[in-house]
């Protein structure tokens, strides 16, 4: 019994260990990512590096190799891009992420910011929380998500039980790593082809039968947040920092609104609307940035679920995103 009990803590001991010893481990959602970025950008005769943040919308629209096609041909001069969005990453996620790759040492000449509506929602928590959840940050990064929003009883709670505990705490990660299936639904985890097509997630059209299902999905989930939409709070002050710090670092930022089907445009409140505008305005005043509402870019046969671009669209959407706003982001 000692035996058993003894091998168990020697494993506990060990995989905390490893976790202390190599960040990443805690994040390979973002780690994956980023090792192939450096990987990519790391070419002869200094390309120009274009890096694209933000959520799945991000993920399935920006295809990195379009982009790297028609910028070269614009600018007359080496490119190289990746699609550094993920699942969940609202104005939180990104900054924490941006961070993390300035401080590996990747210097990108211009960044791309999606201004997601939807993930300024903030009850008790912040939009963010639900995916990038505590056991996938680092140590020095818990007092800046506490300072965005996150709860923070709840927040040192759950990050001291994933490191006490490191078996539990990265289960999903190491399930996803033998058998993706077994997961829970919505849970976002180490995809071992998520580095592939730079990053790019592409999405499929669902068939005509259950495209309708799933725009009423959609629906349910998140008309009743747009309506209740409001543009404040402490995860505002993170989209804030993330401007400034490029600004810091010399890294021009363009910030988009994604592209949206009128079906989910319409749920948008009219307060809604006039909010979103007076923000953006805010944001040029304050930051100097570049801002693009690209919500009506796209016709309503783009999206698989009138939200998430579907991979046929993605070259003619990313033509139109250099062409601009990353062209006019450069200069």
């Amino acid at each position: 019994m000692w035996s058993a009990v003894l091998t168990l803590l020697a494993l506990n001991v060990g995989l905390g260990v490893y976790a202390y010893m190599h960040p990443n481990f805690r994040d390979p959602v973002f780690d994956l990512k980023a090792r192939a970025m450096e990987k990519h950008f790391d070419q002869p005769g200094d390309p120009f590096r274009v890096i694209v943040l933000g959520s799945s919308r991000a993920a399935a629209a920006v295809e990195p190799a379009v982009l790297e096609t028609i910028l070269t041909s614009e600018i007359g001069r080496p490119v190289a891009a990746f699609n550094m969005a993920m699942q969940g990453d609202g104005p939180i996620g990104q900054l924490i992420h941006l961070r993390r790759i300035l401080a590996s040492g990747v210097k990108p000449d211009v960044v791309v910011v999606e201004l997601l509506p939807s993930t300024f929602l903030f009850g008790d928590r912040p939009y963010d929380f639900s995916v990038l959840r505590p056991e996938r940050l680092r140590y020095d990064e818990i007092d800046d998500v506490v300072k965005y929003g996150y709860p923070e009883a709840a927040t040192r709670k759950e990050w001291r039980e994933a490191t006490l505990n490191p078996w539990f705490g990265a289960r999903f990660q190491l399930l996803a790593r033998v058998q993706r299936l077994w997961l829970p639904t919505g849970v976002v985890t180490y995809q071992k082809d998520a580095a592939k097509l730079g990053g790019w997630n592409p999405w499929a059209a669902y068939p005509p039968h259950l495209y309708r299902q799933r725009v009423n999905e959609v629906k349910q989930t998140y008309e009743p947040q747009l309506q209740a939409l409001k543009f404040s709070g402490p995860q505002m002050a993170a989209l804030d920092d993330l401007l400034a710090e490029c600004k810091t670092a010399n890294v021009r930022v363009a910030v988009v609104i994604p592209p949206e089907g009128s079906e989910f445009r319409s749920w948008y409140p009219d307060r809604v609307v006039e909010e979103l505008k007076a923000l953006t305005d805010r944001l040029r005043m304050t930051h100097g940035v570049l801002i693009v509402d690209a919500r009506q870019w796209l016709p309503d046969e783009a999206f698989a679920d009138s939200h998430h671009v579907i991979r046929q669209w993605a070259k003619p959407y990313t033509e139109r995103l250099v062409r601009e706003v990353i062209v006019p982001a450069k200069r």
